[in-house]
């Protein structure tokens, strides 16, 4: 995942869009992007600010889930943004948080990824309203609803529901 910068590259000022698709084996060993449905898009633009030159713009992707009240799959659309400077390796004034690049190229490949890893949702559900599955039985209550009886408090909290039926 390489960037071409040459027009840019000896013009403050310039400007320069791009668009990339690929596969998340690009990016991924084989079982850690599972959840990632090809293709991923990446576009956005380049721009030179002198010494720097600022890529942003956004990776679009569709992802599969499981939902965490359910476990039914489920696919969800991502857009997520990304910013980086870069900066010509051997120029002075470089910081941390400049990310190096030689010749006439800029590999995004460790951007795209650390962008997807940190927007993986930690959870998800199917729909705001998902029911979940049953406790007890293990029925899914957005299909059907089950026989198990509902009020069945565990007697190690029964002191804490009266305590509820108080108020």
């Amino acid at each position: 995942m390489k960037i071409n910068i040459q027009q840019v590259k000896n013009h403050i000022g310039a400007k320069q869009n791009f668009r990339l698709c690929f596969s998340a084996a690009d990016l991924f060993e084989k079982d850690e992007y599972a959840w990632i449905n090809d293709p991923i898009v990446a576009t956005g633009e380049v721009i030179n600010e002198g010494l720097l030159l600022k890529v942003s713009g956004t990776i679009d992707l569709v992802a599969t889930f499981l939902c965490d009240r359910c476990l039914e799959k489920h696919f969800i659309s991502i857009a997520i943004p990304f910013f980086e400077k870069y900066q010509e390796s051997g120029a002075e004034n470089s910081s941390d948080e400049i990310t190096l690049y030689q010749g006439e190229e800029i590999t995004i490949h460790d951007l795209v990824r650390e962008s997807l890893i940190l927007a993986k949702p930690l959870k998800t559900v199917c729909s705001e309203d998902c029911h979940g599955l049953c406790p007890k039985c293990g029925t899914n209550l957005n299909i059907s609803t089950c026989a198990c009886k509902k009020g069945v408090i565990d007697p190690r909290l029964a002191a804490l529901q009266q305590l509820l039926d108080k108020k």
